[in-house]
């Protein structure tokens, strides 16, 4: 480390040199941080229940979570909290069935359930409001056991949630007019999965299927763009295999897919999961496209239930995913959501 009486006899230009360095070396840790944990939130209502107490009753909604590096939870929420919620964000658009009477039969509780995941789906598109703390604190009550604090429940309905076709369009067009900024083909089909890399970790990335070729884009949400990391012919991918991991702690039993393909005459391959269970998430829908696709070449479609993946003999997932680690990234998530705003005004 160096001393101060040492800085002092240093030139001046190497002093303005070592500010720049360091100061340049924080710009990318903070970046590289607000990326890693600026991710996508998987959350939707599961459950609707009808809560009574000893004055009047309620209906209450069931909310699956899951922030990325931390576990699955679910959190219980009233219509009132989305309205809060809504509120506090200042949003411009209109809370769903905002101008209801309170529901009395679970059909209508149920309609609002399915118009409320509409509602979370459009705002976790929103890459302000994703990095909003009032958002995130949102999702950090965890669901309640004791008998003393919990409700009268007369009623419960599992929600059985599909998006309006009508929604799904106008994403894809949207998501496909973005991305015609970097391809310059017609775009048949885009899926958004996690690429598994040797180090076990989950990166979130962007396939995009064309007429002849297979790309692989990474998108930076620091700078808002698309940068394309790999392009692949269709006629190179000689082998998809549907397997599931069973060799680590981190991923055992995660379904994936194995592409194998052909690149400047060496053979490479992507290991991918599913992101969701939504259709352009999922590694099940992408593997029943392929076998439609590459009906016209020599592609070899296997399935297994026994992968074993290579994890660097276990070191990157001891170090990484050990239960320290876990608990030192919860803390930094809270912590750069809090503050991911100011950094971006700030640069």
């Amino acid at each position: 480390m160096i001393s101060s009486g040492t800085i002092l006899l240093l030139p001046f230009n190497n002093i303005i040199n070592i500010i720049l360095m360091v100061t340049f070396i924080v710009f990318c840790v903070l970046r590289k941080l607000i990326e890693y944990y600026d991710n996508s939130v998987d959350c939707y209502i599961t459950d609707i229940e009808k809560c009574y107490t000893d004055e009047d009753f309620y209906w209450r909604y069931k909310i699956n979570v899951k922030y990325p590096h931390e576990e699955r939870r679910i959190v219980t929420k009233r219509f009132n909290d989305f309205k809060k919620l809504h509120n506090d964000l200042d949003l411009v658009d209109s809370l769903p069935t905002a101008n209801w009477i309170k529901p009395f039969q679970i059909d209508e509780a149920e309609e609002r359930g399915k118009k409320l995941n509409i509602y979370m789906k459009r705002i976790l598109t929103n890459k302000d409001i994703m990095s909003d703390s009032i958002f995130y604190s949102f999702f950090r009550e965890r669901l309640e056991i004791s008998q003393e604090i919990n409700p009268l429940v007369i009623e419960r309905k599992p929600l059985e949630f599909r998006e309006e076709e009508s929604l799904d369009q106008n994403c894809d067009s949207m998501l496909k007019n973005q991305l015609k900024t970097v391809i310059n083909e017609e775009i048949s089909r885009v899926y958004i999965l996690y690429d598994i890399n040797y180090y076990i970790a989950l990166k979130k990335r962007f396939f995009v299927i064309c007429n002849n070729d297979l790309y692989k884009l990474k998108y930076d949400k620091f700078f808002n763009k698309f940068t394309i990391r790999h392009k692949v012919k269709l006629s190179n991918i000689f082998r998809i295999e549907k397997s599931k991991i069973i060799n680590t702690s981190y991923l055992t039993d995660r379904q994936i897919i194995i592409l194998n393909y052909i690149i400047d005459g060496e053979r490479k391959q992507l290991i991918l999961t599913s992101l969701s269970n939504e259709k352009n998430h999922s590694v099940d829908d992408l593997y029943k496209y392929f076998e439609d696709v590459l009906k016209k070449y020599s592609c070899r479609f296997v399935e297994s239930e026994d992968y074993i993946i290579d994890n660097g003999l276990g070191i990157s997932e001891r170090i990484q995913h050990n239960g320290l680690t876990i608990n030192i990234k919860k803390i930094i998530t809270t912590n750069i959501l809090q503050s991911k705003n100011y950094f971006r005004n700030f640069w």
